[in-house]
């Protein structure tokens, strides 16, 4: 097995700490409905968890293999400017989906900042990210809406459902 290199395992490491804890919190959080839904700690347990196994397939990616990385080009490190970018853009990406899904509706803020992540990440065909992140989003949207029963933020397109 290969070893990870050391930023990627420090990296996981302290992100797995802070999942654990973050979870371990998400027990204090009070269930005022008193319904049989999941309650008000059950997404951000959803998310803690699928941010965990991210972390932990950190452990198995090594920096200095740049097939494994998908990026050959960048292999020698020498692009850091390009990198700072990627991260500035995902999260102005973040802050700009959190700022417009109260407006927009879940599902199409989600397609919308679903696009932005899929076009961030390379993907270029533009038939490819327009089903992946309309898939994306109304599947998420059923699981959570009709199967845990947990209302997500409502807009033009949820009333059609």
């Amino acid at each position: 097995m290969k070893r990870p290199s050391l930023g990627n395992a420090i990296a996981a490491t302290l992100i797995l700490v802070f999942v654990i804890a973050a979870y371990i919190s998400s027990f204090n959080v009070l269930d005022t409905s008193g319904s049989s839904d999941p309650g008000p700690a059950a997404y951000p347990r959803v998310i803690l968890a699928v941010i965990g196994i991210c972390a932990l397939g950190m452990y198995f990616i090594r920096d200095d293999d740049p097939d494994e990385l998908g990026n050959a080009d960048d292999a020698d490190g020498e692009d850091p400017p390009r990198s700072i970018k990627m991260v500035l853009a995902v999260f102005s990406a973040i802050a700009i989906y959190i700022g417009v899904i109260g407006l927009l509706g879940y599902i199409v803020a989600t397609a919308a900042f679903t696009a932005v992540v899929v076009v961030l990440a390379g993907e270029r065909k533009p038939l490819y990210i327009a089903l992946y992140s309309i898939i994306f989003s109304v599947v998420i949207y059923f699981i959570f809406n009709q199967y845990l029963g947990i209302v997500l933020p409502e807009g033009l397109v949820e009333g059609l459902f």
